[in-house]
């Protein structure tokens, strides 16, 4: 038994099991889709958000990447990048939702490796294995029980933002501008594909501007890089305004509109506020009440307040990608708390960012481990 535990905490057992994940999402994904019913044309006629993806994928298929089915502003739905993503699968496999399905499934599996890649020097052996562990488990139960097999941007946001982290917090560890680079790349088309994203990218800009101007000259060019990186990546949607209709902008004007009416007229009641809350610890019922309760997110952020807490404590300056991995959380929550509607399709707005607040949850079961091992210690 022993020497079984002492296998699996090795990082190339771990590092295993994380890519044995794809193929294993992707059978997954098979004999759920079994006996493979192509529904896109009842799709295509549909009033749903999957259904507009489907039938402006099919415009830009047929004819040509403005999207001329709309004649001005890209209005909605507000994943701009995802239609492309559709579309692409529309040119490659013909007007067949399976396929799209099965990469979708196959995007999670590699979004559930990213994520632990990311995080997993930063925990023991075999910690990082139930971390692993954990990771799968809730991107079976969240995202491939609920939306993988459905036309929703969050299939696509959720790899873009855990190709960020990835490249970014590797990049940070390793001092490859390549790998930072690369994250500035995937951060403007989570923009793109998700655009409540937008708070997140100017704190980014700003995280990343204290970081560069310590390394002086060098730091500089390496800041402009990122930036024009950064401003590339996310201004295809304005590119594509300004080309059919003028205008610069480079949010959907469904978002704008909808953001420009809250702060008007503001819906910020303490019930709903509190409602809000309890959804984001998986408490769903006084939102949505067709979906059960989710006991996983609760210790989730437990496990997330008790990091902080101990972190704190310790009073040691906090890392770049620390700031930023946590200034990505509250950003996010922060901005659903206060103007989106959470309960859109049930919790899709959430699973972008679990994986995110996950890991802390076993970093701080690996601090906690510390401090009984040293109060033990002590003791002796």
């Amino acid at each position: 038994m022993q020497k079984l535990l002492q296998l699996l905490s090795t990082k190339k057992t771990g590092n295993l099991l994380a890519l044995l994940l794809i193929p294993a999402f992707a059978l997954l994904a098979v004999f759920r889709l079994y006996p493979f019913e192509n529904d896109i044309e009842k799709i295509l006629t549909g009033p749903d958000d999957w259904s507009r993806y489907a039938r402006l994928a099919l415009d830009i298929k047929e004819n040509g990447l403005l999207i001329s089915k709309v004649s001005g502003e890209y209005f909605s739905p507000n994943g701009f990048l995802y239609n492309y993503f559709v579309a692409g699968c529309f040119k490659v496999f013909g007007m067949n939702v399976i396929p799209i399905y099965i990469i979708q499934n196959i995007l999670l599996a590699c979004s559930v490796c990213l994520v632990y890649f990311t995080f997993r020097n930063k925990m023991k052996p075999l910690t990082g294995l139930l971390f692993l562990f954990a990771l799968a488990l809730f991107g079976l139960l969240d995202v491939s029980k609920y939306y993988a097999f459905r036309l929703l941007s969050e299939n696509l946001a959720i790899f873009t933002i855990s190709a960020f982290f990835f490249c970014f917090v590797r990049g940070l560890e390793k001092g490859k501008l390549s790998l930072q680079l690369a994250a500035a790349f995937f951060m403007g088309l989570s923009v793109l594909t998700r655009p409540n994203l937008l708070p997140f990218l100017l704190i980014l800009i700003v995280i990343i501007f204290f970081h560069y101007i310590k390394q002086k000259k060098a730091g500089i060019t390496k800041l402009l890089l990122f930036l024009a990186v950064l401003v590339f990546s996310s201004s295809f949607l304005a590119l594509r305004n300004y080309l059919v209709c003028g205008s610069f902008t480079f949010l959907p004007s469904e978002g704008l509109s909808f953001g420009t009416s809250f702060f008007k007229q503001p819906d910020l009641s303490v019930s709903l506020i509190f409602k809000k809350i309890i959804f984001f610890f998986g408490i769903l019922s006084p939102l949505e009440p067709e979906y059960q309760i989710r006991p996983h997110w609760f210790i989730m952020w437990l496990g997330y307040f008790v990091y902080l807490f101990l972190r704190i404590r310790e009073k040691l300056k906090f890392q770049t990608w620390e700031i930023t991995v946590h200034a990505f959380i509250f950003s996010y929550f922060g901005l659903l708390l206060l103007i989106a509607e959470v309960g859109s399709y049930g919790f899709r707005y959430i699973v972008p960012a679990t994986f995110i607040v996950l890991p802390f949850l076993f970093l701080a079961i690996d601090k906690l481990k510390q401090k009984t091992q040293s109060k033990v210690s002590g003791l002796n």
